[in-house]
């Protein structure tokens, strides 16, 4: 599935990517249907979350985790974890619905899993892939690409669960 915030230009971004991407794709299976979900996109719409932002800006994820105000990096701690675990909620909602629709045509013991296409706002989608690099047990320096990264327009993060690798995603060219 492609898991998308309502927002318009992450919609957007969403319907621009996949549309490209399968038009040049070779595959049987066709382009997955953009899952809008207004918990992703209320989870950045937080007062606090807000200004944070404005103070911070665009960053790496671990400025906003250890600022050097206390209260800041709190408030990021808190705005950011409740974000992953909502985005984690709302991920596993779909994967069981699919797998329960699936289980009879795949075994259980499979590695030949599905790719998840996840879009979300700057400082929200590392924290997001942090909170499921952290669930599957990526460690080091698979969670220092994330949160090292100041995560740009059209870039993404790429994890392997099985390996429990994560790496940058980006523009030709970059």
């Amino acid at each position: 599935g492609a898991f998308c915030t309502p927002a318009p230009r992450c919609v957007e971004t969403a319907q621009l990517f996949l549309d490209a991407s399968y038009k040049t794709a070779n595959t049987s299976s066709g382009k997955p249907p953009l899952i809008l979900d207004s918990r992703m996109y209320d989870g950045t719409m937080q007062p606090e979350g807000s200004r944070l932002f404005r103070s911070i800006g665009y960053a790496p994820l671990r400025e906003y985790l250890e600022n050097p105000d206390a209260n800041d990096a709190n408030a990021a701690k808190f705005v950011l974890g409740e974000y992953a675990r909502t985005s984690l909620d709302v991920i596993w909602e779909e994967v069981i619905a699919k797998h329960d629709s699936d289980a009879a045509e795949k075994s259980a013991d499979s590695k030949n899993g599905e790719t998840l296409l996840f879009f979300a706002h700057a400082i929200y989608l590392p924290s997001a892939v942090l909170g499921l690099a952290s669930a599957v047990g990526c460690i080091g320096e698979e969670l220092d690409i994330v949160l090292d990264t100041n995560t740009q327009e059209a870039q993404g993060y790429l994890m392997h669960i099985h390996d429990q690798t994560v790496s940058l995603l980006q523009r030709p060219g970059e």
